[in-house]
């Protein structure tokens, strides 16, 4: 199978690009790591997948709505036992 025919499989399979999947499965586990104050932002990021901070900070915001560092201090506030904030339109990356 080409790459080209893998990617528009997987697309109609799963209803998302596989490096729109990817980053969804890295965003998810940098929420949890986000939950543990003694990493920093550099350090999440990395641990994610994420090639630095801004590479991280950048799909974060634009998928939640809010940076990671806000993100954390939400989360410490509610216990974080809710997982990742939802998306604008209301989906939970892995929570649904």
């Amino acid at each position: 199978m080409s790459p080209r025919n893998f990617v528009r499989h997987f697309t109609r399979t799963v209803g998302k690009t596989p490096g729109r999947h990817v980053t969804e499965l890295r965003l998810e586990a940098a929420c949890q790591h986000l939950a543990s104050p003694s990493l920093s932002l550099f350090e999440v990021a990395k641990a994610s997948g994420f090639g630095s901070v801004e590479a991280f900070r950048r799909p974060f915001t634009k998928t939640f709505g809010i940076p990671p560092g806000k993100y954390r201090i939400q989360s410490k506030e509610r216990g974080c036992t809710e997982g990742p904030p939802a998306t604008s339109n209301g989906y939970r990356l892995g929570w649904t």
